[in-house]
């Protein structure tokens, strides 16, 4: 039986900050498949999300106020589905997103990618949980995000920082438990049995979200949905 392989050495974890939505500019590679926590700490307030790939697909947990919201991705939709009440909607993603998904080393975290993609500059090397990383950092007008990533492959961020020049408020995230080759079925990123499953197009998506909040979960992943640059 295939194991998978951990990035990082158990026991390590590390500090971290905002989930960017945005998507990689990175060179397109074999995706294989992935597995990490992340947990995210701003305004008081701490959010856990725990992440899985398998090429393009993508499933998350996040908790909401007690609700587990339960994300679904594959080529062609974006799901978002209220896991307390089993209820869901299926949407449509739009051209550009899935355009990306070709220059996306994995459907989460593209922290680094974009960074690096924006201007960002190494500024040092550190040890963190007894791993190397680099850290990367871009400042502009609305303030200034940090990426700690690990130095080599694969090289993926295990903290993110984000300082918001407006608020005055800075947002940390860590990602923890990394793990790759983890066997996972094609079944895992489907729909499940006795989900109460509506759909849309990308369209009647973007007319409905006018008015307000589209389905029973909110869309966390934008750039899955929309691609990098849509608002």
């Amino acid at each position: 039986m295939r194991r998978a392989r951990r990035l990082l050495r158990p026991g390590a974890v590390v500090c971290g900050v905002w989930l960017l939505a945005f998507t990689a500019q990175a060179e397109p590679k074999p995706l294989g498949t992935w597995y990490a926590m992340s947990v995210i700490q701003a305004t008081g307030l701490m959010t856990v999300t725990h992440y899985w790939s398998k090429e393009d697909l993508f499933r998350s947990v996040t908790v909401i106020n007690g609700v587990p919201v339960i994300t679904l991705v594959n080529a062609t939709t974006y799901t978002t589905i209220d896991g307390l009440n089993q209820v869901g909607l299926s949407i449509d993603r739009s051209p550009k997103a899935i355009a990306e998904d070709a220059i996306r080393r994995r459907p989460f975290a593209s922290e680094f990618e974009h960074l690096v993609s924006s201007g960002g500059e190494k500024v040092r090397m550190q040890a963190v949980g007894g791993a190397m990383t680099e850290v990367w950092r871009a400042t502009d007008d609305e303030g200034q995000i940090t990426v700690w990533v690990l130095a080599n492959e694969p090289r993926v961020p295990i903290r993110v920082e984000k300082f918001d020049r407006k608020t005055g408020n800075t947002g940390q995230l860590a990602y923890v438990n990394w793990l790759v080759d983890l066997p996972i079925p094609d079944a895992f990123f489907e729909p499940w049995e006795g989900l109460q499953l509506g759909h849309i197009t990308y369209e009647q998506y973007q007319r409905a979200r006018i008015r307000g909040p589209v389905g029973p979960a909110p869309p966390l992943f934008s750039d899955l949905l929309n691609g990098k640059l849509a608002n």
